[in-house]
């Protein structure tokens, strides 16, 4: 006589199934997402090779060329959703977007990497080995002439606003168990990890950006418009919402400060000087003995990075390629991220910017913030949005220097500190602990704006 399965024998089964499902669905999808990844890829290469044949036959300047003209060259329009091409060491890169995922052709230029293994000191890599720094006051370094960095320059708008451009760049982080990072940056997409930040791709038309256009200062206000100008007045004491509306009111492409591009400034600072510590560099407007914020300008006779006087006792705006109290002085909000419950909801498409909103536009980062206040130990890294690191623990070595602030409920993120308490500054300094109504005489802003 046949015996059915017992209960426990199902559960058993059911439990196994299970488990194999956990495990196997998430490299199935790792596997879907490498080859649509590699086809991307191969199809920039195969659209590179075409365009180079026109440009030597016929001149053609690529630069010019718009996603509509790809018909003429024989490809599918619509077959993407975003498309540029341009020349970079004499050759034609195509870069594509495709849902999610954006190809390149092209992996020719440096790489510049540090890690750092449980540590604030990294060691260098790739292109950045040997490179060194030097200055009390103005900083000199090595990257000073290297790719990227040498490309990030002044620019002024038609307004008159100051800003420091930084040109697109591709970012690949990894970590690695005992709280192991490695940061490697380069100018082309080098490989699938490699990712290009949000504040370099126009998520509404998905046009992909050559720059982004950080604010010289701490934004001020004329009128109703929030400006980047020396000599000015840093507005404070108003609610994000009021930055964010004043932001816009330049026109088309202007916005606030935002995860992608902090994203970006950081891990320039992280590879450029090989620390996670940034006051050990740069102390920045942070003594206690300071009493009110700094106007606008006062790091002026710095060209490039350092601060006037003195870099470490906490008296002098700090200066960080050509940006001015990137910490210090006033705390700066941050646009493009919302917190719920100590978890992180982020938006790529800045004209979905908004606060207290947990949905749509904006997506759950994959771990917990840490639900507790003080100096940070370890970031938090989810592979799929790689761009969002905020801290997951303040316990034992205070590896970054820098302190962490946060509360449950709904929330919104500013950074960098102010202008009395050093420990609450730095470039890994998060407060994550604002209602999205919260105003304050030491919290600000700062301008940018895409080429649209």
């Amino acid at each position: 006589m046949k015996k059915g399965f017992t209960l426990i024998e199902l559960l058993a089964v059911i439990v196994i199934l299970a488990v194999i499902l956990v495990i196997a669905v998430p490299k199935v999808v790792n596997v879907i997402k490498t080859v649509k990844q590699s086809t991307l890829d191969s199809d920039a290469a195969l659209i590179s090779k075409q365009l180079e044949l026109y440009k030597e036959s016929e001149g053609l300047d690529v630069a010019t060329l718009e996603q509509s003209d790809l018909d003429t060259y024989g490809f599918k329009t619509d077959k993407y959703d975003g498309f540029k091409a341009e020349v970079i060491n004499n050759k034609v890169v195509v870069t594509l977007i495709k849902d999610d995922l954006i190809g390149s052709n092209y992996a020719g230029s440096k790489i510049y990497g540090v890690t750092f293994s449980n540590s604030s000191t990294g060691t260098r890599t790739d292109s950045a080995v040997g490179a060194t720094y030097s200055g009390t006051t103005a900083i000199t370094s090595s990257f000073d002439t290297e790719e990227i960095y040498s490309e990030m320059i002044e620019e002024t708008d038609s307004y008159g606003n100051q800003f420091i451009k930084i040109p697109k760049f591709y970012i690949k982080k990894t970590k690695s168990t005992g709280n192991v990072w490695t940061y490697q940056i380069s100018k082309t997409k080098v490989d699938s990890d490699y990712y290009l930040p949000a504040c370099f791709v126009d998520e509404a038309t998905n046009t992909i950006l050559p720059y982004i256009l950080v604010g010289k200062y701490n934004a001020n206000l004329n009128g109703t418009k929030l400006e980047s100008k020396t000599g000015t007045v840093p507005l404070v004491s108003q609610n994000i919402s009021y930055f964010r509306t004043a932001a816009r009111a330049n026109g088309a492409g202007y916005q606030l400060l935002d995860i992608h591009t902090w994203d970006a400034i950081q891990t320039l600072f992280y590879v450029e000087f090989a620390t996670l510590d940034s006051q050990s560099i740069m102390a920045g407007y942070t003594a206690s003995t300071n009493t009110v914020k700094l106007n606008n300008g006062t790091a002026d006779s710095i060209s490039k990075t350092g601060s006037p006087t003195n870099n470490t006792n906490g008296l002098y705006a700090m200066k960080y390629r050509g940006i001015e109290n990137l910490w210090g002085n006033i705390w700066q909000f941050v646009d493009g991220i919302n917190i719920q419950n100590n978890i992180a909801y982020v938006s790529k498409d800045a004209s979905a910017y908004a606060s207290n909103i947990f949905s749509g536009a904006y997506k759950k980062v994959g771990y917990t913030n840490k639900n507790a206040n003080g100096l940070v130990s370890e970031m938090g890294y989810d592979y799929d949005n790689p761009y969002v690191n905020l801290p997951i623990s303040v316990t034992g070595t205070a590896i970054y220097g820098d302190y962490y602030y946060q509360a449950s409920d709904s929330r919104i993120a500013r950074v960098g500190g102010d202008w009395y308490y050093s420990c609450y500054a730095g470039v890994s300094s998060w407060y994550l602990y604002s209602y999205s109504g919260y105003a304050n005489s030491s919290v600000g802003s700062r301008l940018l704006k895409t080429p649209l």
